[in-house]
C-alpha cells in the first residue's frame, strides 16, 4: 500500500508537466507574430511571460496565506 501512496502525488502533478510540454508549440507562432522577431526579443518575451506568471501566483498563493493561514 506504500507504493500506491508515493504514486499519487506524483500522479496529480503529471498535468503540470503535459501542460508545460504541449503549450511549448505556442513560442513558434508568437515568435512569427512579433514585427521584428530576433533571439533576443523572443528570449525578453518568454523570460517576461513567465515572471508575469510567477508574480501573479505569488500573489494568489500569498493572498491565501494571509487570509487562511497555515493550517496543520
Amino acid at each position: 500500500m506504500t507504493a500506491v501512496t508515493e504514486l499519487m502525488p506524483s500522479l496529480g502533478a503529471l498535468p503540470i508537466y503535459i501542460f508545460a510540454f504541449t503549450n511549448q508549440q505556442n513560442a513558434i507562432s508568437a515568435t512569427n507574430e512579433m514585427g521584428r522577431p530576433t533571439r533576443n526579443r523572443a528570449l525578453a518575451a518568454i523570460l517576461g511571460a513567465i515572471g508575469l506568471a510567477l508574480g501573479l501566483y505569488l500573489c494568489v498563493g500569498c493572498g491565501g496565506y494571509y487570509t487562511f493561514g497555515m493550517y496543520p
